[in-house]
């Protein structure tokens, strides 16, 4: 399927085309895992067209601030709040730290700020996207 570009569902005959792409991702060193024989290497040259690595958060502190504003906007919709953003302290204080669970750690951190907001009425937007 990935070379081809068609494949052929279980139990039929027809071939159907492809049009698509996949995309995979992976926090493991695949040359190492090929050579230990944990990962197969035909698999490697079949997935491997384009690279790119993102570092880890703890080496791109500048995003920070975006991504908190992203974070904002995303909890405002949710949690029906119409927080307008954070003290240059309170950013200081997030990116000076090493955030060993990446974006998801800074999401998790801006989403309880947002369950303890002082005299919040526990009002949740059920939407499924948080």
């Amino acid at each position: 399927m990935l070379e081809e570009k068609c494949y052929e569902r279980v139990g039929c005959n027809i071939t159907r085309s492809l049009n698509g792409r996949v995309i995979t991702a992976t926090n493991k060193n695949l040359t190492a895992e090929i050579a230990s024989g944990r990962f197969r290497a035909d698999l490697f040259h079949r997935l491997n067209t384009v690279t790119f690595t993102l570092p880890p958060l703890r080496e791109r502190s500048e995003d920070i601030p975006a991504l908190v504003e992203h974070f904002i906007q995303l909890f405002n919709q949710s949690f029906l709040e119409k927080i307008k953003g954070i003290t240059s302290e309170a950013i200081d204080e997030l990116t000076g730290r090493l955030w060993p669970g990446n974006v998801r750690e800074l999401k998790n951190v801006i989403e309880n700020a947002f369950v303890f907001l002082p005299g919040r009425r526990y009002r949740y937007k059920r939407s499924g996207t948080v």
